[in-house]
């Protein structure tokens, strides 16, 4: 006789694309600084991407979008993709987001607190991250204090939770994002992670399958910059 099978239901999952940006800006001497290039996509480059997505009726939501449609089973627009923006570099406000405010486009900037307001001004300042956080465009997460790899950092809950105490604290209001430096995460990490506060956290995996028991642990598409 055939035994009867337990019919497991399919874990509920979206195909949303979340791409992951670095620098907005023009690399004069390539050669010189391969890695930089590669994590560059030019201010040209850039705009033109986001005209194709407002031209392809693509709608951009925040991680909060997606975590409360993760979590209530609810769909999402249609052509969703959520914009990430890893480091908080200064030309995320000089370059990207003057772009994001002319076509009303939402971004995440993932933030290294200790790199803000730094003296060589390469990373956004507090007065323009809470700009930009007042802007209703920009959702402003975190990259961690110092942007170690956490799973071998000597003090990882640190990492994880004062950078969130600290964005927190100067925006007012709680940072539930965050996205792993590196992409290093394992099972520890996001628990971690969890305890926290955060209601997500984005890896470099490459991918754009969303399920809420991935949600600590989530993939992203990365732009590739230097040369087509």
């Amino acid at each position: 006789s055939l035994k009867a099978t337990a019919i497991i239901p399919a874990e509920y999952h979206i195909d949303v694309p979340v791409l992951t940006y670095h620098y907005i800006r023009v690399v004069e001497h390539p050669d010189e600084d391969k890695l930089g290039f590669s994590l560059s996509v030019t201010p040209a480059d850039f705009a033109a991407q986001m005209d194709y997505l407002v031209s392809h009726n693509y709608h951009t939501i925040t991680p909060e979008d997606l975590h409360r449609a993760l979590r209530d089973q609810t769909p999402l627009p249609a052509k969703s993709v959520i914009l990430t923006f890893d480091d908080g570099y200064a030309d995320f406000y000089t370059e990207a987001f003057p772009v994001l405010k002319k076509y009303n486009l939402k971004a995440t900037l993932f933030i290294v607190t200790n790199f803000v307001d730094d003296k060589e001004h390469r990373y956004v300042t507090w007065d323009q991250i809470a700009e930009l956080n007042q802007s209703g465009l920009v959702t402003i997460g975190s990259h961690t204090l110092s942007h170690p790899n956490i799973t071998t950092s000597q003090k990882p809950y640190n990492e994880i939770d004062n950078s969130k105490v600290i964005l927190d604290h100067r925006l007012g209001q709680a940072v539930t994002v965050l996205a792993y430096p590196g992409g290093s995460h394992n099972a520890v990490v996001e628990q971690l992670v969890q305890i926290a506060g955060y209601n997500l956290a984005f890896t470099t995996k490459i991918g754009t399958d969303m399920r809420y028991s991935q949600r600590f642990a989530l993939p992203r598409m990365r732009v590739s910059g230097g040369l087509p």
